[in-house]
């Protein structure tokens, strides 16, 4: 579950917050074992040549919980960078 805004700028510059529950198996029922987290996201976008270049760093900081008990102490660090972007597609071809 995602909720909250990213946007872009004219720069390529990219910027937002989102609030995310990601669900996980455990030992009891699974949609009582979750994390929540509050996101930072920031990045670009760009281009080389044609082909389109993007980096996001995703950040946050939460808490879990489990049928047991919850934990004030989860967070979350990701980093994306493309590589091989599509190649050149012309207007109404179809793949």
């Amino acid at each position: 579950m995602l909720q909250g805004t990213i946007a872009t700028d004219g720069s390529g510059k990219i910027d937002g917050v989102q609030y995310a529950r990601v669900y996980f198996p455990g030992t009891s029922i699974t949609g009582s074992n979750y994390a929540t987290f509050i996101i930072n996201i920031t990045g670009t976008i760009r281009t080389v040549g044609t082909a389109p270049v993007v980096k996001i760093t995703m950040r946050g900081y939460g808490y879990d919980v489990d049928a047991v008990s919850d934990h004030p102490d989860a967070s979350l660090s990701l980093t994306f960078t493309s590589t091989n972007g599509p190649g050149t597609v012309s207007p109404y071809e179809q793949r």
